[in-house]
């Protein structure tokens, strides 16, 4: 979990959500399938975190790879081995993201108002 702080020095716990990006050098004969794409649904305010587990780096970017305006509400730069990037959704939702180097790589995150578990 993420605490993030708010007014007045009210800590609040936002749910964390986690995304491994692994397998494009551990398996070169991937035929750029390497990362599995992604669809996950959280709540508003959750955080989404990208891990990358690989042995290079991966990026990261908001939209679709024919958008002209994608990256604009993300883009995570290069997420070195070892290391990740973490973006809070604050607003109810369909967020789709892609890998930059390989942008037939693609994710949705759905993003609820509530959720329920039965």
């Amino acid at each position: 979990l993420l605490s993030v702080m708010l007014s007045q020095n009210v800590t609040a716990t936002v749910p964390l959500v986690e995304i491994m990006l692994s397998g494009t050098a551990n398996n070169q004969n991937c035929e750029n399938k390497c990362v599995i794409s992604q669809t996950v649904t959280v709540q508003k305010g959750s955080a989404v975190e990208w891990i990358n587990n690989d042995l290079i780096p991966h990026m990261i970017v908001s939209g679709n790879p024919e958008d002209k305006d994608n990256g604009t509400l993300f883009d995570s730069g290069e997420i070195w081995v070892g290391t990740s990037f973490t973006h809070n959704f604050n607003d109810v939702g369909v967020y789709h993201y892609f890998e930059r180097d390989h942008p037939e790589n693609t994710g949705i995150i759905n993003v609820l108002l509530l959720l329920w578990y039965e």
